[in-house]
């Protein structure tokens, strides 16, 4: 049969037969010829017979038709059609792989069985957000931990936040280290210093000012644009023209940001001008709140997150529901505590007030 043309019986496929070899099955005691083909034009059907025409020896004509056997060399897993591996979940080293068609069903066949050799770790391909949640900032002042009992390495961000009114809040965050001068007076003029007043000022000849009105822009101090900053510190001449007049210090009840100029609640003895030295502090009457210095930053809704490391070893994607997936955020500030950072429990943080207090709630 060698160099003959063989012929599928029902595909007709084509092939040329390189080599005969009768062999003894060892699985089944049987004869089996096995056939080296070359040049096949295309696939054969499962389970049709191969028709070879030949001369034999005597130089008669011989027909040989049997069917076509094979055994399974490798199973590839399916490719769909967008190019994607259909690799399942949950699959264990030595889980049975179940194989249809083939001569399963003939009596005399022996079933082809494979098992699973090797399984991948899986990891996290995708997120997407459920809820955007309230009050974040971006990476790294936000951070998404996955804390799946099975899977390690992932690592998501919250990467962009809302900015719009609709969506987020500006937060002040004090930034004054208040827990540092506990001990301190608050009418202790040289001793506390709060960030909001110039302690010690120079006034500028001819800026309008009077017993009961005093012009805080100066040569060497540009005054807050902000209507009321300095309401309620205490303004006080310490030197020149006004330092000998009883009383030479009043509390500023008003605060003009425009025109720069404070309305003293009580009149002066002296009215000061430009050889007057005055100072601003705080006293017991002072606003705690307008004393301090503030930091604004913009807190809003998660708009999206970043994917930046699936992971391995996850046998189930990690959810909020299952409890595998928390946002915690961090607020930091140049001047906070020496952590560096101020953690928002998740979940409880609820609003800042005017004075930028943190007030928790009970998370819902």
């Amino acid at each position: 049969m060698e160099h003959h043309r063989g012929i599928g019986e029902t595909s007709r496929t084509t092939c040329v037969i390189e080599s005969a070899v009768r062999n003894i099955d060892k699985e089944t005691g049987k004869e089996v010829v096995e056939l080296y083909v070359s040049n096949v034009t295309r696939l054969f059907d499962a389970g049709e017979n191969i028709v070879i025409d030949y001369i034999d020896q005597n130089g008669d004509k011989q027909t040989f038709k049997s069917k076509i056997i094979s055994l399974i060399s490798n199973i590839y897993l399916y490719k769909n059609r967008f190019g994607t591996v259909q690799t399942g979940t949950l699959y264990k080293t030595g889980d049975p792989v179940v194989i249809y068609g083939g001569l399963a069903d003939n009596p005399d066949a022996v079933k082809a069985i494979a098992t699973v050799k090797n399984v991948s770790t899986s990891s996290i391909t995708s997120v997407s957000l459920v809820e955007p949640g309230y009050l974040f900032r971006a990476y790294t002042n936000s951070a998404v931990r996955i804390m799946s009992p099975t899977g390690i390495g992932a690592n998501i961000t919250v990467d962009v936040i809302w900015d719009d009114v609709a969506n987020s809040s500006n937060i002040q965050f004090n930034t004054d280290s208040v827990v540092y001068k506990r001990d301190i007076a608050l009418n202790n003029p040289t001793g506390y210093a709060f960030d909001n007043a110039a302690y010690l000022m120079n006034l500028t000849t001819g800026s309008g000012n009077t017993t009961s009105v005093v012009n805080l822009n100066t040569a060497t101090y540009t005054a807050n644009t902000t209507n009321d900053y300095y309401k309620s510190f205490v303004l006080q001449i310490v030197g020149g023209t006004g330092v000998a007049g009883s009383p030479n210090s009043a509390l500023i009840s008003s605060y003009d940001g425009t025109t720069k100029r404070a309305t003293l609640a009580t009149a002066l003895a002296v009215a000061p001008d430009g050889t007057s030295n005055i100072a601003l502090y705080a006293n017991a009457n002072t606003e705690i709140g307008r004393a301090m210095s503030f930091e604004t930053h913009t807190l809003g809704k998660i708009r999206l997150l970043n994917l930046r490391d699936g992971g391995s070893f996850f046998k189930e994607a990690p959810t909020t529901d299952n409890g595998q997936i928390e946002v915690n955020s961090y607020f930091e500030s140049d001047l906070s505590s020496d952590s560096g950072f101020v953690v928002i429990p998740s979940g409880q943080f609820s609003e800042y007030n005017t004075l930028s207090n943190p007030e928790f709630s009970q998370a819902p």
